[in-house]
């Protein structure tokens, strides 16, 4: 999956958080409401991490 790259992980990550936030979220979003068909579970796993990563970064962003 797109966000689970490497490579575009850290670009996003330093450039747009909230992008990839967004984009985890989708794909998490259609896995669960059945609009993916039989993603495997470690890639589920692996989107919710990197949903969880971002959103920690995103706070951390926003703390002054």
């Amino acid at each position: 999956a797109y966000a689970l790259d490497e490579q575009m992980q850290d670009f996003l990550s330093k450039s747009n958080p909230w992008a990839l936030r967004d984009i985890a979220t989708r794909l998490f979003e259609a896995a669960t409401r059945g609009l993916w068909k039989h993603p495997a579970p470690q890639l589920l796993d692996a989107l919710r991490d990197v949903l969880l990563s971002t959103e920690a970064d995103i706070e951390a962003r926003s703390e002054p």
